[in-house]
């Protein structure tokens, strides 16, 4: 993979992750609020997290083969 697709892909996980830790933050706090079920606070602020937790080692990778290339 060359580094212009490394960097297009890290700037999407980047910020993907970043919009599900927003995402997350809002229903965690909204949600008790809301009087959310467990499976339905599960999967709209559990599993973001994860998933956006995942997304950004993604980018923390992505990030650090990108600058070991340019040393």
């Amino acid at each position: 993979m060359d580094n212009t697709r490394k960097g297009q892909l890290f700037h999407l996980t980047f910020w993907g992750a970043a919009l599900l830790y927003v995402w997350v933050i809002a229903m965690l706090w909204l949600g008790p609020e809301w009087g959310m079920s467990g499976r339905t606070y599960f999967f709209v602020a559990i599993l973001p997290a994860v998933v956006g937790v995942v997304s950004m080692a993604a980018a923390v990778g992505l990030y650090m083969d990108l600058y070991q290339d340019d040393s």
